[in-house]
């Protein structure tokens, strides 16, 4: 039952981070629109290339996770 609840507060807290997050990337990007005048395509440019960043780098993540586990298996 402990672990349950554990789990239910991880995703809760999960859950309102991303909110937070996704508030402070809305109020940045509405910061550019007005203090830089950037249009709504640019907007949509920059968080393209984010979203491309991060999964880029995730990837490369799990492919350096990948090959220090097969090629150092006495180790972990």
């Amino acid at each position: 039952m402990k672990d349950f609840l554990t789990g239910i507060l991880q995703l809760l807290f999960s859950i309102i981070t991303l909110f937070a997050w996704a508030g402070f990337a809305f109020a940045g990007f509405a910061f550019l629109g007005v203090a830089f005048h950037v249009t709504s395509i640019q907007l949509l440019i920059i968080v393209g290339m984010i979203v491309l960043a991060f999964i880029i780098g995730c990837a490369v993540y799990a492919a350096v996770q990948d090959w220090r586990k097969r090629h150092h298996e006495s180790k972990y």
